[in-house]
């Protein structure tokens, strides 16, 4: 694997565009939360974690 080259860019949205990433964002966040709640559940009851297949 060689180097890996990053260049940031700052972005500006306008209003209608963070409506829709802020949007995005909240579902994003709401399904990694329910996922992380769902693999603590079954590591608490089995032991054992999810695959991540």
């Amino acid at each position: 694997m060689g180097m890996r080259h990053v260049a940031k860019v700052r972005i500006y949205p306008n209003s209608p565009q963070q409506a829709s990433f802020a949007k995005a964002f909240g579902c994003v966040r709401w399904l990694w939360n329910n996922s992380l709640a769902e693999n603590n559940r079954v590591y608490k009851e089995s032991g054992k974690g999810l695959s991540r297949t």
